[in-house]
């Protein structure tokens, strides 16, 4: 099966002093370096520890990108964690790029809000990551994997000091492969319907329709039941009344949404 690697490049848009002081740190060792030296590390988490001031504000950068790197959880010394970026000047900033691949997309983005966090940079910054084939492409490789979907994709990551937005276009990708496969297309559908004393309240869900099924024919099949089995169509006004319980659907519409757009509402909507 073919091995994915993932790629970046992207720029954190920050004052002159702010980007110095980030290159400057890395010019000559990357973080990755840094955090590979034991006794540097060791240094700067014992005058954490003792809450001594720290020499460098990328001291703190460091620690806390250790903090929030995903690897940590799983035993690995925070000598050994990895980030594979490096920075370079910019006039709008500092660049960000790769150096032959990320350890960690997540890792990333956590270590990017820290340098905002730390010198109180305002800007929000877009991280996207390319997943491409480790190696050459070649028919066999292609052979393997042209069922797989979790690759030849990417995802992007949107950091600010508060908050990290993860999207995945792997996600839209199976929820739209899913649905065609299927044959299913969906809607957000609403239905209003009164009660006696002419109170309306309007309910909104998820719609699925099978294949070759129309939206409008599915639709009313749930609005004559929505209220009981009695319901009775007025050709007219195309209002349902049911007379046992004295109530009347009012209006029902829906319109498309995509199989992406329908992964996400699915968790917060009603599904029929």
């Amino acid at each position: 099966m073919t091995d994915f690697t993932q790629r970046t490049a992207f720029l954190i848009p920050c004052p002159p002093q702010v980007a110095d002081a980030i290159t400057a740190f890395t010019s000559n060792f990357n973080l990755d370096d840094w955090v590979g030296d034991t006794s540097f590390l060791g240094r700067i988490q014992a005058d954490a520890a003792q809450r001594r001031p720290l020499a460098n504000p990328m001291h703190e950068v460091l620690l806390r990108a250790i903090e929030r790197h995903p690897d940590l959880a799983d035993g690995i010394e925070p000598s050994d964690l990895r980030w594979g970026i490096t920075f370079f000047s910019h006039p709008e900033g500092v660049a960000v790029k790769d150096y032959g691949a990320l350890s960690s997309s997540v890792a990333v983005a956590a270590l990017i809000q820290a340098i905002l966090q730390v010198f109180e940079i305002g800007s929000v910054v877009v991280m996207r990551v390319s997943e491409l084939p480790a190696s050459s492409l070649n028919v066999k490789s292609l052979s393997a994997d042209i069922n797989v979907h979790s690759g030849y994709g990417g995802e992007a990551y949107v950091v600010s000091a508060d908050r990290i937005e993860a999207i995945h276009d792997q996600t839209a990708v199976r929820a739209t492969y899913a649905a065609l496969s299927r044959g299913e297309h969906h809607h957000v559908a609403e239905i209003t319907y009164s009660n006696a004393n002419g109170h309306c309240t309007t309910s909104r869900f998820l719609m699925a329709c099978e294949r070759g099924q129309r939206a409008e024919d599915r639709l009313l099949d749930l609005a004559m039941e929505w209220l009981g089995d009695d319901g009775v169509l007025d050709e007219t006004s195309g209002k349902i009344r049911f007379d046992d319980n004295d109530e009347t659907i009012e209006s029902y519409t829906s319109k498309p949404v995509s199989p992406a757009e329908a992964a996400v509402l699915r968790q917060y909507l009603v599904s029929h």
